[in-house]
């Protein structure tokens, strides 16, 4: 089925054959598709009519009768299986689309299973102990209020991943983050809730009372602050990329279970306590210990020292900003500048220190430049360019390929115009020896003052990610657990008609892939199904590896929907003998059959795109090329850069106005909101500095010291400005705790006081230390035990939650004096107004 500018298919959804009870697919055609579909299948009814779908057949069905605006597309005898039906009606539904698939992708990302393994099992352990110690730190201050505030936590835990099931949403490493922060976090509204509690019980109210009021006034202050956090969480799922709208949908759900939980979960516990408990007062760690409780009620003019406050701020920001503009775009990651990212682990009981891998990167990078310069090497090199010649003429290949596709786009203007694709310079390998390169994983001391570790993540501004992947294997041969692609006569075709896959039709293997005489396998039970030759294996094989790697891909997301399909390895050709003495083969077939195909029955089906035969033949090319001896490999072309780029801007700017427009609403005044956005371009100025710091510390600081404190060059990526969105939302909720209180204690006064500014931040900073020290933990946990697809994020945001503490006390509120100068003669003894007593 073709489509032009005249008539369109407008539906295409799957639905059951009334007359087999098989399923089928049922179409729409506009107005004039169902003229013209008249006209031609008018004629034609019981002959073939084929699909097609950018010139490939993907079905060929028999015409039953004359199509007009409807029609319905059955399977045959057999029906099509899930997988076929689902395909045929994406595909289907693709072909109204405008664009068209890029034959150079400008963006990838490949994980290796024991890498994602380490990354589940490492953001595991960082919720796991945030969640032990928050509880913990919760039930030894707040007795027994803090197990009631545990067993909201434990609620809100059980809604996140309750919800997360029901919407079918895989857990990304940046989702694992945003449950720990939510952790974190969830324990806020609770903190709020008690420390009003407590203060109505200090003013004499008996426990029932101090309970109403303390839930009654908490509210609006709870709903503040997590409605600006919830905000950030919409920007980002509208705006950012898949793994942080991963992060932004955990956390949202996050935010709305705390809501419950604080409000409703938390209130039953404390009811059921007055009610069937007979209590008569609600004990905590600052009524036991008084001490506490006044350091934690301090009588200080913040007002008064604003001006220092406000001086510290500007210096740390200004050489911040004076640091940031000096690493220029050295700043920025892969992500906003492209490039090529890898992360790997050294093979077990191997390790290295990072001088070490520094030179080995560097002595490929400089064998590069000699090769690309064509000039001599100096014979220390030798090896590196004899192993790098194939290559760098690999790479060259590639971008003549690439080049080519760019030439054709610009002279068609009926193809989606290219970016000029770049060449790589191997050279930028000695930049990324020189500032790319980072431990990761387990890390031991040597006795000359060096740290060995068992991985390392390398950055480079190579956008091709095959290059970057081979020098890396190169150099890091000797130490790495590899397992290479493998090549195979054929590999190359993508059509299926034109490899060499073959339909079963006879009981023995070798009459059906013609080698009749020599292979003598019994097949019979996968009569019907078809036969996958790959000839010329090089490196050669063994059974069990080969067979390992076909089962693995079929449990990959790409081909997950046909693991009911039954397979069998069969190796040929012996080629010797590996190191653990297994045989190695040249040659082997991958036999496989499911229920649903017969090519015996349909032999005209073979050739079909998404059928037995087709998915098959890519599934052992894939199988084949897998590369697993990286941990991880994502590449970002400057095309998606500059896409993300726009993202993370759009972003911001998107966030910071909406939570302007929200102060300024709740609040009823525009100080307010100029307030805030001013303390959180603070808060976010502060956080950019100290990762722009970071790498001037790591080249000027003793690597021990870095260990121990778990420090790297930190660069702006997408967790980054995931991390800094965070910042903003969290920085705000602490702001509006103070401007809450500000609101109450200013009672008619259309404006603050400083006398009322500073009883308002003395009252609630009891409430804002525990938050952010419960904030802090859970952060900590997460930077110590979150592996590294995590510690940027949680570096970000462990300064920016201190820092936002920080400025919520000394910045956001002494700010609503600017202007306001006249208030502070108004603020005498005789003609103060009436605040809250402590």
């Amino acid at each position: 089925m073709t489509q032009d500018q005249n008539w369109a298919l407008r539906s295409a959804r799957p639905t059951v054959d009334q007359n087999s009870g098989q399923p089928a697919v049922a179409f729409t055609l506009d107005s004039l598709g169902g003229e013209r579909m008249s006209q031609i299948t008018g004629p034609n009814i019981h002959k073939q009519m084929a699909i097609l779908l950018d010139g490939k057949v993907i079905s060929s069905p028999t015409l039953q009768s004359k199509i007009a605006g409807q029609g319905q597309i059955t399977g045959g005898a057999g029906g099509f299986t899930p997988a076929e039906l689902s395909y045929l009606v994406n595909t289907l539904k693709a072909g109204s689309l405008e664009g068209e698939l890029s034959k150079r992708p400008i963006s990838q990302k490949t994980i290796g299973a024991k890498f994602g393994q380490d990354n589940i099992e490492s953001g595991y352990t960082s919720a796991r102990d945030a969640l032990i110690i928050v509880a913990l730190f919760m039930l030894v201050y707040y007795l027994f209020a803090g197990l009631i505030a545990d067993f909201a936590l434990i609620a809100n835990m059980v809604l996140i991943l309750g919800v997360m099931a029901a919407l079918r949403s895989t857990f990304t490493l940046p989702g694992i983050a945003g449950i720990v922060l939510t952790i974190g976090m969830a324990v806020d509204a609770n903190v709020l809730i008690f420390e009003r509690i407590r203060e109505e019980s200090e003013r004499g109210a008996d426990l029932a009372t101090s309970v109403r009021l303390g839930f009654e006034k908490a509210l609006s202050t709870i709903l503040d602050a997590n409605i600006t956090t919830l905000i950030t969480c919409i920007v980002l799922g509208y705006t950012a990329t898949v793994e942080i709208k991963g992060f932004a949908v955990t956390l949202g759900i996050g935010i709305l279970a705390t809501l419950f939980t604080a409000l409703f979960c938390s209130r039953v516990f404390v009811e059921f306590y007055l009610k069937y408990g007979k209590a008569k007062r609600l004990p905590m760690l600052p009524t036991i210990v008084p001490g506490i409780g006044r350091l934690l009620s301090p009588n200080v003019n913040w007002v008064g020292l604003r001006y220092i406050f406000f001086a510290f701020s500007a210096s740390a920001i200004i050489f911040g900003m004076i640091v940031l503009y000096e690493r220029g775009e050295d700043v920025l990651d892969i992500e906003f500048r492209s490039g090529t990212k890898v992360s790997f682990t050294l093979a077990e009981g191997k390790s290295l220190d990072l001088k070490h891998a520094r030179e080995r990167l560097r002595a490929y990078g400089e064998a590069g430049k000699f090769i690309q310069d064509a000039k001599p090497a100096p014979a220390d090199l030798s090896d590196e360019v004899e192993t790098l010649t194939p290559i760098v003429e690999a790479a060259q290949r590639r971008y003549d390929d690439a080049y080519k596709l760019y030439l054709e786009a610009e002279a068609d203007p009926n193809i989606r115009a290219l970016p000029e694709p770049r060449k790589v310079d191997f050279s930028l390998f000695i930049n990324a020896a020189d500032s790319g390169i980072v431990t990761e994983g387990a890390t031991t001391p040597n006795p000359d003052g060096t740290v060995n570790a068992t991985g390392f993540g390398i950055s480079t501004l190579v956008e091709d990610a095959q290059a970057v992947s081979a020098v890396i294997k190169a150099a890091f041969s000797d130490v790495l657990d590899t397992t290479r692609p493998i090549e195979f006569a054929s590999i190359e075709v993508d059509e299926v008609n034109n490899a060499p896959v073959y339909p079963i039709r006879s009981a023995t293997l070798g009459d059906n892939i013609g080698r009749a005489s020599d292979v003598r396998i019994d097949v019979a039970e996968a009569i019907g199904g078809v036969a996958v030759v790959l000839d010329d294996l090089t490196p050669p094989v063994t059974q069990a590896d080969l067979a390992q790697r076909v089962e693995r891909m079929r449990m990959l997301p790409a081909y997950e929907s046909l693991d009911h399909r039954e397979s069998q390895v069969y190796a040929l050709d012996p080629a010797g003998t590996a190191d653990n003495g297994e045989t190695l083969y040249r040659s082997a077939v991958i036999v496989t059959h499911d229920d649903s195909t017969n090519y015996v029955e349909s032999p005209e089906s073979f050739g079909d795109t998404g059928g037995l035969a087709d998915t098959e033949w890519q599934l052992a090319r894939d199988a084949c090329q897998r590369d697993t001896s990286l941990g991880s490999v994502s590449n970002f072309s400057s095309q998606v850069s500059g896409t993300m780029k726009q993202q993370a801007i759009v972003a911001m700017g998107l966030s910071l106005l909406a939570v302007v427009v929200y102060i300024w609403f709740r609040f009823g005044s525009f100080t307010y909101g100029l307030a805030a956005i001013l303390a959180l371009v603070h808060d976010v100025a502060i956080s950019l500095g100290f990762i722009a710091i970071s790498s001037w510390v790591y080249q000027h600081v003793d690597h021990n010291i870095l260990d121990a404190l778990m420090l790297e060059p930190f660069k702006i990526d997408l967790a980054m400005i995931a991390a800094i969105l965070t910042i903003i939302g969290y920085s705000l909720n602490d702001t509006i705790v103070v401007f809450d209180r500000i609101r109450e204690n200013r009672g008619r006064l259309s404006y603050a006081t400083p006398q009322v500014i500073n009883d308002s931040i003395n009252q609630t900073i009891s409430r804002t230390v525990l938050t952010s020290g419960t904030t802090l933990l859970a952060v900590a946990m997460l930077y110590v035990f979150g592996g590294a697809g995590v510690h940027g994020f949680a570096f970000a945001m462990f300064v920016g939650i201190f820092v936002g503490t920080y400025s919520s006390i000394a910045v956001a509120s002494p700010l609503l004096m600017l202007g306001g100068d006249r208030h502070v003669q108004k603020d005498k003894p005789e003609r103060g107004v009436a605040v809250t007593e402590k």
